[in-house]
């Protein structure tokens, strides 16, 4: 029994995530040095956001980015006046004031390749309903 009062102890230890690794750089400054080493301006992803808007913004869309631009949504040329539509960098860019805003809930997952963000969650204040929003990003491929 005394093992498995040890094991539980462990499990929940290794379960604790802290936003400081043991260096203590932050996870997004590590991400942002993955990403910037990685040297990538011509990349593809698709993005799916998960709030309370309507189906079309919710619905998945392909961004390609040709020199750190966004060139294209879905296969028509980018107009840049929608800020739904983000590059990596500048998703960087808004991880970063959303957490200096103090966030009830953040949870940002970043692939371990290349550092860009998975998956961005935020809940700004639990007192407030429908506030939530969640970035997915996937199938990326770097472009020739």
């Amino acid at each position: 029994m005394h093992h498995f009062k040890i094991l539980i102890v462990v499990f929940v230890l290794l379960g604790c995530t802290n936003s400081k690794n043991v260096t203590g750089t932050s996870d997004l400054e590590v991400a942002q040095m993955r990403w910037s080493r990685a040297a990538i301006s011509d990349y593809e992803f698709t993005q799916s956001i998960s709030c309370y808007c309507t189906e079309e913004y919710r619905r998945p869309k392909v961004i390609v980015v040709r020199g750190g631009v966004i060139e294209s949504v879905d296969d028509t040329q980018f107009v840049d006046n929608d800020m739904s539509y983000k590059t990596i960098p500048d998703f960087f860019d808004y991880i970063s004031q959303t957490l200096n805003s103090n966030p009830a809930v953040s949870q940002v997952l970043y692939d371990n390749r290349y550092g860009f963000p998975r998956k961005i969650y935020f809940d700004l204040d639990e007192r407030i309903a429908d506030d939530e929003i969640e970035y997915s990003l996937s199938n990326f491929k770097i472009l020739d």
